[in-house]
């Protein structure tokens, strides 16, 4: 029998949409199948989505429009659904990228940690202890824009 991984998150109260994922059959908001953006230069036309601690501790070099929604996990569907082109999360703890990191996955966008650029689950040994540690990130909606966006963080 073939193993499948679901994940699926719920935003209510200010955000009524649901965002779901099967391995290897693709990331859904609702009904519709999401994917992330194909634009690989990045313009002051789309967008970047931040947590409210980003700008404090990064002087983002990037045109892109920065738009604080207030979830990770939102600010990364929000990179799958294509949406935004990428996302800065400075203290971001494991709870917050656990579902949504497949949603991201699946819809072909690309998600990694700040610090070298490996990829945030398996978790590595050092980092186990999550509830004392943030677990920064960087997504983008593909190689291209995962690219500026590091050089933009420098």
């Amino acid at each position: 029998m073939k193993e499948c991984l679901w994940s699926e998150l719920w935003f209510s109260h200010c955000y009524t949409k649901s965002f779901r994922r099967r391995t290897k059959l693709g990331a859904t908001a609702g009904t519709a199948t999401i994917h992330a953006s194909t634009v690989e230069i990045p313009d002051d036309e789309s967008f970047v989505m931040t947590c409210t601690r980003t700008p404090k501790q990064h002087h983002l070099k990037t045109p892109l429009k920065a738009r604080i929604l207030g979830a990770a996990a939102y600010h990364l569907a929000k990179v799958a659904d294509g949406t935004g082109l990428a996302s800065v999360e400075a203290t971001p703890k494991i709870w917050d990228l656990a579902a949504v990191d497949v949603i991201v996955r699946e819809a072909g966008a690309i998600l990694e940690l700040q610090d070298g650029g490996a990829a945030v689950f398996p978790i590595a040994p050092e980092r186990l202890d999550y509830g004392h540690h943030d677990m920064p990130i960087v997504a983008a909606a593909n190689r291209p824009i995962m690219n500026h966006m590091r050089s933009a963080l420098q």
